[in-house]
């Protein structure tokens, strides 16, 4: 029984290699991106949605009163969502000072170094590549893997920008545990996870990674995934106020009526 998941997981990400973009395919990846961006709006007002209800805000009309809003916000009542925030608050000093801290910065930056290239060298060996060379300096890093016939995938270059092996390994261990180990994972999951979020957009624009796939497509897939990422987050911080499968189907619902809207609007045009 215990080869079933990992069988899964495996055919799923060499489905996924399937689905690769090549570098000469321009139309392939337009039109992907294209879908991206059509699906983005009901994604992110569903994102939205969600992260009201984790901060407990309850807002009426269309420009609420700040003293209001401020007032509404009932995170500080749920134990878990408030360690998330207080651990988020650390995570976003440190993405913007540790750099200042010598041996801290150093240390920072090496963890995320030996991470991002672990992520890439992990996809690429699922997806069925083989590792040549995984080189690791002060200055960067890079993994160089080959297979016949192929070169590579979004997958695996986009991977370390939506798959963040800290933040999911303790979003895992924070939905295993309970008492106050669950409360002290929850806080470093707020810091990892801003943390990855602002060292995202940060860095995004200037990676290899990311041109190699496409700017454009690469931007819109690696936001749209830590949309996702960050309701699931949400959800272990908060399961009673945030839900997976709501944000989901509140999302194609939405872009369903926009969509439909978008098409009347485009037969009237024509006739």
């Amino acid at each position: 029984m215990s080869w079933a998941p990992r069988l899964g997981v495996k055919a799923l990400l060499q489905r996924a290699e399937s689905l690769r973009m090549p570098r000469g395919s321009d139309a392939a990846r337009w039109l992907f991106t294209a879908i991206l961006v059509l699906l983005s709006p009901g994604l992110l007002i569903s994102f939205l949605a969600q992260a009201s209800s984790f901060l407990g805000l309850r807002v009426t009309g269309l420009v609420p009163d700040i003293f209001d809003f401020l007032m509404s916000i009932d995170t500080f009542s749920t134990q878990l969502a408030f360690a998330f925030l207080v651990g988020a608050s650390l995570g976003l000093v440190l993405a913007f000072e540790v750099e200042k801290i010598p041996k801290l910065g150093t240390a920072a930056w090496y963890v995320h170094l030996v991470s991002h290239e672990l992520v890439h060298a992990t996809l690429a060996k699922a997806c069925g590549y083989k590792i040549s060379e995984i080189k690791l300096t002060r200055h960067g890093g890079y993994v160089s893997y080959y297979k016949p016939n192929r070169h590579g995938n979004f997958l695996i270059s986009l991977g370390p920008y939506i798959l963040p092996p800290i933040p999911i390994i303790l979003l895992l261990a924070s939905a295993l545990v309970k008492g106050r180990l669950q409360v002290g994972i929850i806080l470093l999951l707020g810091a990892a996870f801003t943390s990855h979020v602002v060292g995202t957009a940060r860095e995004i624009l200037d990676q290899y990674d990311v041109r190699q796939s496409g700017l454009s497509f690469s931007l819109v897939f690696v936001f749209l995934a830590n949309l996702i990422l960050g309701v699931a987050v949400m959800r272990v911080a908060a399961p009673g106020r945030v839900s997976l499968t709501r944000f989901f189907l509140d999302a194609a619902a939405l872009d369903g009526r926009y969509l439909s809207l978008v098409v009347e609007s485009i037969v009237r045009l024509i006739s």
